[in-house]
């Protein structure tokens, strides 16, 4: 066994809430998520500079979010769950979003009532809960995984395109809100 396959074995993750219990996520179930969410973004359009906001709490799903967005070129966009609609809607307009993934049905509904005043608002994306209209996290990553089978080395590509001057984040002060 090499070092790298027992690094893979180790959690990524040390523990989190899942279904009322903790348990860890390997390296390897982490890394495969956040390859498979990376092409996934990609297919649906996430070029490099392009933004996808990120309206979640802290949790896993967050952080394998926001490395699959770097990965793919984007730019993240992170928003306090806590906003109200118009000022999502704000970040959202303002950021030129074109992808936003929520956390929870009740955040994306958030989103939902003023995402006719949204027009480069694209696609969304749900870790947990479903919605007209609106991508599953698993889905996406699944489409991402096949995309990744069809051609193999395309996250490898894309990841080394990235550079350290690119943007990686667009952070949003509770001042400019």
């Amino acid at each position: 066994v090499t070092y790298l396959e027992r690094a893979h074995r180790k959690p990524a993750l040390l523990r989190f809430r899942a279904e009322g219990d903790f348990r860890p996520i390997s390296t390897t179930e982490f890394s495969r998520r956040v390859r498979g969410l990376s092409l996934g973004l990609a297919g649906l359009g996430l070029r490099p500079g392009g933004k996808a906001a990120l309206l979640s709490e802290n949790r896993p799903e967050w952080i394998i979010s926001d490395l699959a967005v770097m990965a793919a070129g984007g730019i993240t966009v992170p928003i306090y769950t806590q906003l109200l609609p118009a000022q999502i809607e704000y970040l959202l307009d303002e950021s030129e979003c074109e992808i936003v993934l929520c956390s929870t049905r009740e955040l994306w509904l958030k989103v939902e009532a003023v995402r006719s005043r949204l027009p480069r608002l694209a696609h969304a994306v749900l870790f947990e809960g479903a919605a007209p209209g609106v991508l599953s996290l698993d889905e996406l990553i699944a489409r991402g995984e096949a995309e990744g089978r069809a051609k193999p080395d395309a996250f490898d590509r894309a990841a080394a395109a990235v550079r350290p001057g690119d943007v990686a984040t667009i952070v949003y002060t509770s001042g400019t809100t």
